[in-house]
C-alpha cells in the first residue's frame, strides 16, 4: 500500500497526541517503523494494525479516527485542500466532482492509484457515493474529507458513513460561498 497513507496516519497523529503517542502505536502495531517514507510501499496489514493500534491507544473507535484523518486532511493540508478546491466553486460542485478525485490524485503522485468514485443524486437532493475503498474503513476517511470540505465551503451537511454500501451526503440550505470569497473571509477574520 502507498507510503502517503501511512504518512498521513502518521503525522496526523503526531500533530494531534504527540510524537510519543505515535511510538506507542507503532510499538502496540508491531510495526518494524514508526517513520513512514510517503513514497515507498508497505504492507497493507501494518495499515490496519496501525488503526487497530490507534483505537486503543486513543481510546477512540476506529471509524472516528479515520473520519478525523479524513478531516485533518483538509484542515492541515493546504495543498490538499487547494487541489480539491479546482472542483467548483461550490460544495455543491464539489460533490459533483467527486469522480473526478482519483485522476486529480494521480496528476499530483502519479503512484498513488485511488479506486474509482461513483455518484448517484437522489430525487430528494441526497448524493450518495460509492467508493471501493483500498481499506477496511476508508469510507469513513472519505467521510471525513467531505466533512471537512463541507466546512471549508461554509456548507451544513449531514453524512451517513455506513460500514458498508455508499456514503450519503444531504446538503442543507442554500450553498454560494465561492472559493474566493471565503478565502477573503477568512484573511479578514485572522
Amino acid at each position: 500500500m502507498h507510503g502517503l497513507i501511512f504518512h498521513t496516519l502518521e503525522r496526523f497523529v503526531v500533530e494531534t497526541y504527540g510524537h510519543t503517542v505515535w511510538e506507542a502505536i507503532t510499538i502496540e502495531a508491531k510495526s518494524p517503523t514508526s517513520v513512514f517514507e510517503p513514497m515507498l510501499e508497505y504492507e497493507p496489514m501494518l495499515l490496519d494494525r496501525l488503526i487497530d493500534a490507534s483505537s486503543v491507544t486513543l481510546g477512540k473507535a476506529r471509524i472516528a479516527i479515520l473520519e478525523d484523518v479524513g478531516t485533518f486532511l483538509i484542515a492541515d493540508t493546504e495543498r490538499v485542500r487547494y487541489l480539491l478546491r479546482f472542483s467548483g466553486e461550490t460544495f455543491r460542485d464539489f460533490l459533483l466532482a467527486l469522480d473526478e478525485l482519483p485522476d486529480r490524485i494521480r496528476l499530483a503522485v502519479p503512484s498513488l492509484d485511488l479506486p474509482p468514485i461513483g455518484l448517484v443524486v437522489r430525487d430528494d437532493g441526497t448524493t450518495e457515493i460509492f467508493w471501493d475503498a483500498m481499506f477496511s474503513g476508508g469510507n469513513h476517511l472519505l467521510a471525513g474529507l467531505i466533512r471537512g470540505m463541507a466546512d471549508d465551503y461554509g456548507a451544513l451537511i449531514t453524512i451517513d458513513a455506513p460500514r458498508a454500501g455508499p456514503l450519503r451526503v444531504s446538503i442543507h440550505g442554500a450553498v454560494t460561498c465561492s472559493a474566493t470569497e471565503h478565502d477573503m473571509s477568512k484573511a479578514v477574520a485572522s
